[in-house]
């Protein structure tokens, strides 16, 4: 929605707004690749993903908040509710797809370079979009091939 408001010319409160929300949906959705892991795994990680997601609803909180402010710590948030819940992740009895996670959560820490460049590089901005999906992609990929099963019906079901 932000981009979409940027590229209309609109440079008031709505983009402003938007530009909020754009970087707080971005722990929204750290926090949202982890959760299939930890709950459909069965590993007893409720207080994990409990932790998980107070830790999005601060830097959620601190985004509307202090966004301009201490902008510099907003990747270190990132960094920190990406890197985290991995620890725990990684004691599983079970590691099946943990490769795949590792390789996707390499690729968007490595478009942090372009998402910093923003405006020094030319496309910066959509080049991390690029790593971002690819990051996605392979965590899709992960989540289908090791949490769901394609039944017979072609339906999926989650594997206990």
């Amino acid at each position: 929605m932000f981009h979409i408001v940027c590229y209309c010319g609109n440079t008031g409160r709505l983009k402003r707004l938007c530009h909020l929300g754009d970087r707080a949906i971005i722990y929204i959705f750290i926090a949202a690749s982890y959760t299939p892991w930890m709950v459909l795994k069965k590993h007893n990680m409720n207080e994990i993903v409990w932790l998980t997601w107070l830790a999005t609803l601060f830097c959620v909180v601190y985004q509307f908040s202090f966004h301009d402010k201490f902008a510099s710590l907003e990747i270190c948030f990132y960094l920190a509710l990406g890197i985290c819940p991995s620890v725990f992740i990684t004691e599983m009895h079970n590691k099946d797809g943990i490769l795949e996670m590792a390789l996707s959560g390499f690729i968007v820490i490595s478009g942090i370079f372009f998402f910093k460049a923003d405006g020094m590089i030319p496309f910066a901005h959509a080049i991390w979009h690029c790593f971002v999906a690819a990051g996605a992609a392979f965590h899709y990929y992960a989540i289908l091939k090791y949490l769901y099963i394609l039944t017979a019906t072609h339906d999926y079901e989650v594997i206990s």
